[in-house]
């Protein structure tokens, strides 16, 4: 089947990211797709699903078995064929994760922050925690305070909990009670780095709105293309989506895009999933064959999908 100009474009984007990160790109397709129908497939299937993407057979084989070595995936072989699924870790990890991807709306904000005070732990601990955290919404308004607006405090202990900083780290609440909102609002941009994901968010916007202009936006229907997209544009914005604090946008002001981003993602995911399926259906195997349905959690996405 000939590809459509929109699937070559959204390739070609997806290409001139520099380095190519492969293994990134099937944990979406694991995440968006997979998981939703089983969560299991052949191996020699998963190859031929994402040749257009142009990955070759060695590359994916070299890839899924580095997710295998990371304890991503897990595999079993049926007679000379190998499948693969997410381990019991690569499901947390996933679910975590792809809770946050698929939200229609952020969680109204109560006007309490979540705070940690970490000047007890060393450099290196401070990056580390820090880095694990800002995949929970925590950002750093100092070298020793990280901060949450929507922190789910059970899973803020267990992190510090099998980090061995329980101990050392003040976990608290607060709230602001300044009249004015300029000065959180300086310290928000900055201390989240919020310019730079704006400025992504814009990147993002811009290019799968032009998708919808009457020149392309038929290809969408076609069931390759409609896969090809919404892979490679849920791929894109899921690292937007958990690099976002989902800041209220009172703090935020007018010139965040955030929300524009999901709105416009959640619009196109829920126009391109039926001929999607159609095609995902068609070329992926699982270990009974044809893959089984689509899971309810999967027709909840975006506040509800239809295929």
């Amino acid at each position: 089947m000939q590809q459509t100009l929109c699937a070559d474009l959204c390739i070609q984007r997806f290409q001139s990211q520099t380095p190519l990160r492969v293994p990134y790109l099937i944990i979406s397709v694991w995440g968006d797709s997979i998981v939703a129908h089983g969560g299991e497939v052949w191996l020699g299937s998963l190859i031929r699903l994402l040749e257009p993407f142009g990955i070759n057979e060695r590359l994916m084989r070299t890839s899924v078995f580095r997710l295998t070595q990371e304890g991503w995936l897990l595999s079993h072989k049926v007679g000379r064929k190998s499948f693969y699924r997410l381990s019991p870790d690569g499901e947390y990890r996933f679910r975590a994760a792809f809770n946050r991807v698929y939200r229609l709306n952020v969680p109204q904000w109560q006007g309490i922050w979540t705070l940690l005070l970490i000047s007890a732990l060393t450099a290196d601990e401070k990056k580390s925690l820090s880095d694990e955290l800002s995949l929970c919404g925590f950002g750093s308004l100092s070298h020793s305070v990280l901060a949450s607006s929507h922190a789910d405090l059970n899973e803020v202990k267990s992190i510090l909990r099998e980090k061995g900083f329980a101990d050392r780290v003040v976990l608290c609440e607060s709230q602001v009670t300044n009249e004015s909102k300029q000065a959180l609002r300086n310290l928000i941009w900055q201390g989240w780095g919020l310019q730079s994901l704006n400025d992504t968010y814009i990147n993002f916007v811009d290019f799968y709105q032009s998708l919808t202009a009457s020149a392309i936006a038929a290809q969408l229907k076609d069931p390759k293309t409609a896969f090809i997209t919404r892979t490679l544009m849920i791929h894109e914005y899921r690292k937007l989506a958990l690099r976002d604090p989902n800041l209220p946008d009172l703090i935020l002001g007018s010139r965040w895009l955030g929300n524009e981003a999901r709105a416009l993602c959640a619009s196109l995911y829920k126009q391109l999933t039926p001929a999607a399926h159609q095609w995902l259906i068609s070329e992926l195997e699982g270990r009974q064959g044809n893959l089984p349905l689509a899971s309810e959690e999967f027709l909840s996405r975006f506040g509800g999908l239809e295929i």
